[in-house]
């Protein structure tokens, strides 16, 4: 062992002449390798050079490699059978240097299989333990051809077959009879073979696809979603003052302003040119021939012509009934250029012209985010900002954030309540399917509960014994419901139900009434304060100015009086005596 760990030629120069055997060993496996071998030749001669340039080459070595480099010139000249006689040469020579057993390795036949590659992730199988390599050899052994014997010594115990079978005489030098030797000779059995998977332990197929990552989430305001400003969003320079000058400076605060209203733009029906009806009066919902109307037709060509002003892009469609409709744009590339694909179905708004090629509109607006909307356009009434400019802000800020918004209600309340999530939510609200308003009362919902939660959270982190339980009496709520001729509904007698029943109890109260205009919230409050005043409490009324409150206090000054209770106005910081008093 010593001598193999320590080379008489030193190290550097046992391994470029094992490098070089190697090299040697593998082009000579199959003549296809031999013939389309290139450089080898000076591959090898390279690595004879360098190993003969060293200081410590001994002379016996230095002749050596002379030979082979005498050897291997024309190694890469020659042809096959030529490069058959200098490996074998070569072989010759590089016996006495490195052998195939002292690279560890030995040189046999092999037979050209399939290949296979396997991939570095996967585990490698472990080494076979003596124990496994004679279980593997059984099994070879058992599945041998059936007219094969087993070799002598076998634990079978059969009588061996007559054909198999060699008599022995006995010596000549013994007296005595013995008996005969019978030797059972059999051929070796045939290795099985096994294919490379089979051998490294991989499996037949490769694996699928690995499943994909589901989208990433951003939360609310984040810096690389609705956090970004509002200049990303490539508008000009006037139109990014304008926002920024009414406080919207990011992504998300452009999406928090609501439309005012909404234009409902129904499909209009053309017929080809020269037909007897090129627009269906009667399909269009707003306008004559000369406003805009919304056509709707599936995508068979776009493309983008450069002009001496600039670049021009071009979207046709195929319509029913009406042939082709060219739509251009010359000022700028529509929102949602970049998505639109051939076969898609978009819808267009713009004012359809006839010519002798057929329909065409220029500089038309994409319906929707990327115009496949279904019609509603939203109206915004922003000051400096145009209202088409403004909804090109807005489909490109939903196109950057659909998909990726984190929702922060939890997914089975969304599923309890069949609400949309918070990107199709503010979707929905800008430019939404239908009239039904999911989008709006998805977000409604949203900011109620949270404002729910956090009174709840203030309420519950306050002392528990700091509220003062009333005795329900209906004397006075008696009183001011015949003087008010009150009679409340349904809904009024179930919250003002709830109020009570917090009144009731000694723990602090803070509610939210909220209702429709015109649903009476006042009689409520109203009647609530009655029932705090007839157990000898004080209730008061805040509101915002004092314009308001005056008028709160006109309103409700009389029928307090006329049940025994004198009211006091207080219309902006009170005094001290109004503090005593209180």
């Amino acid at each position: 062992m010593d001598d193999l760990n320590t080379p008489e030629i030193g190290l550097a120069a046992w391994a470029d002449l094992a490098s070089v055997r190697r090299t040697i060993e593998w082009v000579g496996l199959d003549d296809k390798r031999l013939e389309s071998s290139q450089y080898t030749g000076a591959n090898v001669i390279r690595l004879l050079k360098k190993i003969g340039q060293a200081d410590s080459v001994s002379p016996s070595l230095g002749e050596s490699i002379g030979q082979l480099l005498d050897v291997m010139a024309g190694f890469d000249g020659a042809d096959l059978e030529g490069r058959n006689q200098i490996l074998i040469a070569a072989r010759g020579l590089l016996d006495g240097l490195v052998s195939l057993g002292e690279l560890g390795a030995r040189r046999h036949d092999l037979q050209k299989k399939a290949k296979l590659s396997k991939p570095e992730g996967r585990d490698r199988r472990k080494r076979r333990t003596p124990a496994e390599a004679e279980a593997i050899a059984q099994e070879a052994k058992q599945n041998a051809p059936q007219g094969e014997a087993p070799a002598a010594g076998a634990d079978d115990g059969g009588p061996p077959k007559a054909a198999e079978v060699e008599e022995q005489p006995p010596s000549s030098s013994e007296e005595t009879a013995t008996d005969d030797v019978v030797t059972a000779v059999a051929p070796e059995a045939e290795p099985v073979e096994r294919t490379l998977a089979q051998e490294l332990g991989l499996p037949a197929t490769s694996p699928g696809p690995l499943p994909m990552r589901p989208p990433r989430r951003l939360d609310w305001a984040h810096p690389e979603g609705t956090g970004c400003s509002v200049e990303e969003l490539r508008s000009t320079s006037d139109v990014t003052e304008a926002l920024i000058s009414q406080n919207i400076h990011t992504i998300g605060d452009l999406l928090s302003i609501p439309p005012v209203d909404h234009i409902c733009f129904r499909q209009t029906h053309l017929e080809s040119a020269g037909g007897e009806n090129e627009v269906d009066v009667t399909d269009a919902a707003v306008g004559t021939e000369h406003e805009p109307l919304m056509v709707r037709g599936r995508m068979i060509s776009r493309m983008v012509r450069l002009t001496a002003n600039g670049a021009r892009h071009e979207v046709v469609l195929r319509m029913r009934g009406a042939g082709v409709m060219r739509c251009l744009w010359v000022a700028d590339r529509p929102r949602g250029w970049s998505r639109w694909e051939e076969g898609m179905e978009l819808a267009f708004i713009g004012v359809p012209e006839e010519s002798d090629e057929g329909w065409t509109i220029y500089e038309a607006e994409p319906v929707g985010i990327d115009g496949r909307g279904s019609g509603w356009l939203p109206q915004y009434e922003f000051d400096g900002v145009d209202e088409r400019t403004m909804r090109d802000l807005i489909g490109r800020a939903l196109a950057g954030t659909m998909g990726q918004l984190r929702d922060p209600l939890p997914s089975r309340v969304i599923e309890h309540w069949r609400m949309l999530d918070l990107d199709e939510a503010y979707r929905d609200a800008h430019f939404p399917s239908n009239k039904a308003g999911r989008g709006r009362s998805r977000l409604a919902f949203e900011e109620l509960l949270l404002l729910q939660a956090g009174i709840g959270w203030r309420a519950k982190s306050r002392n528990r014994e700091r509220g003062i339980a009333h005795r329900i009496l209906h004397g006075l709520i008696g009183d001011l419901s015949t003087q008010c001729h009150l009679s409340l509904t349904d809904s009024q007698e179930a919250a003002f139900s709830e109020i009570r029943r917090d009144l009731k109890s000694s723990q602090a109260m803070v509610r939210l009434l909220q209702g429709e205009v015109g649903t009476d919230k006042s009689a409520i409050a109203l009647l609530s304060a009655g029932v705090v005043m007839e157990n000898k409490t004080q209730v008061v009324y805040i509101l915002p100015d004092a314009a308001s409150a005056e008028r709160r206090f006109l309103f409700s000054e009389s029928m307090y009086r006329s049940v025994g209770y004198t009211p006091l106005f207080i219309p902006g910081v009170p005094n001290r005596g109004q503090l005593d008093a209180i």
